[in-house]
């Protein structure tokens, strides 16, 4: 009976064993396969994520360019509005100055005309007139009159008058000739002082 029971047994043991050895290898089996599985999901995603950073490279590089186009596009039309506004400021410009010499002349003129009254006057008359004129304005009169007349007309204005039309003749001759010689220096600036 031993002996039966030794095959028996024995008999169980290699079935138990051979069933244990058939469910590990099944294991092993199926944790290779959900390894290989495993490691294709994340081959998958590694692909995924490659393709995305390829994709999100491409835009970054699309926006760059992008970005870069509109810069120049920009500076190019500032260009272009600084030129224009600078034609409009150089026209402008000489507008100004051909309505302030128009000015200019007219008053030019007006003073020659009013010159031409005033040396028509008596110096008495002229004098009564240019007592309430302007301080600048019976200069640039009295400046501009001949001499002999010029003092006739002083000499019948108050000496107060007289004196402050005086110094600001003498004040208006000497900046305009003090603006000659600067000018003049600026022309010739190795000029000897006594020249």
């Amino acid at each position: 009976m031993k002996k039966r029971s030794f095959k028996k047994v024995w008999g169980a043991a290699l079935v138990a064993a051979t069933t244990t050895l058939f469910q590990v290898t099944v294991a092993q089996g199926s944790s290779i396969t959900s390894l290989e599985e495993r490691e294709k999901k994340l081959q998958e995603r590694e692909k995924a994520v490659q393709e995305q950073m390829v994709r999100h490279e491409k835009t970054l590089q699309e926006l760059k360019a992008s970005i870069v186009k509109e810069k120049s596009a920009i500076e190019e039309k500032m260009r272009s509005q600084e030129a224009t506004w600078k034609k409009k400021l150089q026209a402008m410009e000489a507008e100004l100055k051909q309505k302030s010499e128009e000015f200019e002349g007219a008053k030019e003129r007006q003073l020659a005309s009013f010159l031409g009254i005033y040396e028509k006057m008596e110096p008495k008359q002229a004098a009564k007139v240019l007592e309430t004129t302007e301080v600048k304005l019976a200069t640039q009169i009295i400046t501009q009159m001949k001499p002999q007349k010029a003092a006739e007309v002083l000499a019948k204005m108050s000496p107060e008058r007289a004196k402050l039309i005086t110094e600001s003749g003498f004040a208006k001759a000497t900046k305009k000739n003090s603006q000659k010689v600067n000018e003049g220096a600026e022309n010739n600036p190795i000029a000897p002082i006594g020249e």
